[in-house]
C-alpha cells in the first residue's frame, strides 16, 4: 500500500510537469506569433525551460513504469513461488475440497500434470451442496463400520462450529476401493486471509504407514507376550547366561542369591575362560574333570549343534555344601551367534528319588525269601 501511494504521488508530479512544459510551449508560441521583438530571448528561454520540464516530467514517468514492471514481475513470482508450494503441499494429498462456508458450495482439486509435465493444481469436480454430497459418498464407500464415525465429524454443525472455534480436525477412516479396504486420513483447516470464508480439507491415503503402524503394534504386544513366556521359564532356572559364540562375551542374569555369591560378574568378556576358573573353585572335586571337558568351547558347541539341547547334571558347591544342578545350553532360535546358558537346581529332587529306590531296596531286601 505504501509502495502504491508512493506510485501515485510520482505519477501526479510527472503529469504536472508535462503539463507546465506544455504551457510553456504554448505561451511561447503564442509570443512568438506576436512579432515583437522584446519578446524574443522570452520566448528562448521560455522553451528552454518547457524541454527540461518536459524530460524530466517523462524521466519521472519512465522511473514510475520500470518500478512498477520490476514490482509486478516481482508478485507475478511470488504467485507462482506460492503456487508451487501449495501444488508441493497439497502433493501429500489425494484431493483437497474447497468448501465455501456462505452457499456450502465446493471444488474438489487434485494434482495432476500438464502438457509439459508440470505438476498443478486443478479443479476435479465441484457442487453446489458439499454435505448433500458427503452423505451420498460415505454411505457408497466408507466402511460401513466408520460411517457414523465420519458423518458425526465431516457434517455442517460440527464442522462450522470447528470453523468458528478456528480448531484443526483430523480423523482417520477406511474406505472400500476395488473391493479392497484402504485407510485413509482426513484433515480439516480453515482458510486464512481473503479466503478466510472457505474451510480446506485434504484427503490422504494413509494405508501404507497405518498398517506398518498396526503391525508394529502387534509386534509390541507379542514381544510383551513372549517376554513373560520367557519371564516365567527363566525363573525355573537359578542363572541365565546370554554367551556371544563369536566373542565369548556374555552376560549373566541370577534369580538366587547364593548363586549371586559365587563371583561370576553381570557381564564378561570371555564365558568359557571364567568357567573354568570358577570351576576350579566351585565344583565338587568328584565333577570337576566331566565338567572341564563338557565346558571347553568345541566340546560345546559340537554338542549343541548335533543334539540341539545340551543337558548335563553335575555337583555345584554352595556354602560349602555339593548340591545338584542340572546345566542346559541351546541356541536361540534363528541365532548361530549366540547360545543360552541356564542351570537348574535339582538337589530335592535328586534327594528324593534317591530316597525312593532306597526305600524299594528295603523292600526288596525284606520281601526276599
Amino acid at each position: 500500500m505504501k509502495s502504491e501511494g508512493r506510485y501515485g504521488i510520482r505519477f501526479i508530479i510527472g503529469t504536472i510537469l508535462l503539463v507546465i512544459s506544455m504551457a510553456f510551449q504554448t505561451i511561447a508560441w503564442i509570443l512568438h506569433d506576436s512579432d515583437h521583438k522584446d519578446y524574443v530571448n522570452l520566448v528562448r528561454i521560455l522553451r528552454g525551460v518547457s524541454v527540461c520540464v518536459f524530460v524530466i516530467g517523462v524521466i519521472v514517468l519512465l522511473l514510475i513504469y520500470s518500478a512498477v514492471s520490476k514490482q509486478g514481475k516481482k508478485n507475478k513470482k511470488d504467485v507462482i513461488t506460492f503456487n508451487r508450494i501449495a501444488t508441493s503441499l497439497a502433493g501429500d494429498y489425494d484431493s483437497v475440497f474447497y468448501l465455501n462456508t456462505v452457499d456450502d458450495s465446493y471444488k474438489e482439486y487434485a494434482r495432476v500434470d500438464d502438457d509439459n509435465r508440470r505438476e498443478k493444481l486443478r479443479v476435479v469436480s465441484d457442487g453446489v451442496n458439499f454435505f448433500e454430497d458427503l452423505v451420498i459418498n460415505v454411505e457408497r464407500m466408507v466402511v460401513e463400520a466408520d460411517r457414523e464415525k465420519v458423518l458425526s465429524v465431516v457434517n455442517k454443525d460440527y464442522l462450522y462450529k470447528a470453523f468458528r472455534d478456528g480448531r484443526v480436525i483430523d480423523l482417520d477412516y477406511r474406505l472400500i476401493q476395488a473391493g479392497a479396504v484402504l485407510y485413509y486420513h482426513l484433515k480439516v483447516t480453515k482458510g486464512c486471509g481473503e479466503d478466510d470464508k472457505y474451510i480446506v480439507i485434504g484427503v490422504r491415503n494413509n494405508d501404507k504407514e497405518m498398517k506398518e503402524e498396526k503391525k508394529n503394534r502387534a509386534a509390541v504386544e507379542e514381544g510383551k507376550t513372549y517376554g513373560q513366556i520367557a519371564q516365567a521359564l527363566a525363573s525355573r532356572y537359578e542363572v541365565l547366561y546370554y554367551v556371544n559364540t563369536d566373542t565369548d562375551e556374555y552376560v549373566e542374569y541370577s534369580a538366587s542369591k547364593a548363586y549371586s555369591k559365587l563371583d561370576i560378574g553381570v557381564k564378561g568378556r570371555n564365558f568359557f575362560k571364567d568357567c573354568q576358573m570358577n570351576m576350579v573353585r566351585d565344583i565338587y572335586t568328584d565333577d570337576y574333570p566331566m565338567m572341564a571337558a563338557a565346558i571347553d568351547k568345541k566340546n560345546l558347541l559340537e554338542a549343541i549343534d548335533k543334539k540341539k539341547v545340551f543337558s548335563i547334571t553335575y555337583r555345584l558347591l554352595l556354602n560349602g555344601i555339593p548340591e545338584y544342578v542340572n546345566l542346559r545350553a541351546v541356541r536361540p532360535r534363528g541365532d548361530d551367534h549366540h547360545m543360552v546358558v541356564g542351570v537348574i537346581n535339582i538337589n530335592d529332587a535328586v534327594a528324593s528319588e534317591n530316597a525312593h529306590w532306597t526305600a524299594l531296596e528295603w523292600a526288596w531286601k525284606f520281601s526276599a525269601p
